[in-house]
C-alpha cells in the first residue's frame, strides 16, 4: 500500500528528522529535489518510496555548482559552465535559485 504525498508531506517528512531539513537546503532546496523528483515519476512511470535517509545519501545538497565541483572532482574549471558540463557528464545535478543537488556518484 502506497501513500500519494505532495510537496508540503515530503519537506515535513524531512523536518521531522533531526537536522536533516538544514542538510538538504531547507525549503526551496526540497521544495526543487521534490519536483525533480515528480517529474522523474511521470517521465518513467515508476514510483519512488519516501526514505529520507536513502534521499540524504542518494543526493548531496551544495551552495553553488563550483562548491559540489570542489567537493566532488577537485580543483577549479574555466567557469561555472565548464565545472556545470563536467558535473552532469558524471552524474545528474539539479540546479535551483540557491543552490544544487548532485546525484552521489
Amino acid at each position: 500500500m502506497k501513500t500519494t504525498v505532495n510537496s508540503s508531506d515530503f519537506i515535513n517528512a524531512f523536518r521531522g528528522r533531526e537536522g536533516r531539513y538544514d542538510q538538504m537546503g531547507g525549503y526551496a532546496g526540497l521544495h526543487a529535489l521534490f519536483r525533480h523528483l515528480s517529474e522523474w515519476e511521470h517521465d518513467t512511470g515508476e514510483e519512488i518510496e519516501l526514505d529520507v535517509i536513502g534521499l540524504c545519501c542518494e543526493w548531496g545538497h551544495f551552495d553553488s555548482i563550483a562548491e559540489a565541483y570542489d567537493q566532488l572532482i577537485g580543483g577549479a574549471a574555466e567557469d561555472e559552465q565548464a565545472m556545470l558540463a563536467e558535473l552532469e557528464d558524471r552524474t545528474v545535478v539539479i540546479q535551483y535559485d540557491t543552490g544544487c543537488f548532485v546525484s552521489q556518484f
